[in-house]
């Protein structure tokens, strides 16, 4: 529905704004991740890679 592509727009923009030279894009299952792996370990390795929580 709307909130599906206004969620694909934001994503396709932020893209769209970054250095083309160091584009990257990550996606991650949470639901799946957040079963099998403590969130703190989750957090804190997204941290040490430079994305906040």
């Amino acid at each position: 529905g709307r909130y599906m592509h206004d969620a694909v727009r934001s994503i396709m923009d932020s893209i769209d704004q970054t250095t083309k030279e160091y584009r990257a894009v990550m996606a991650i299952d949470f639901h799946k991740a957040f079963d099998s792996i403590s969130h703190s370990y989750i957090i804190k390795m997204c941290g040490q890679y430079g994305f906040s929580p």
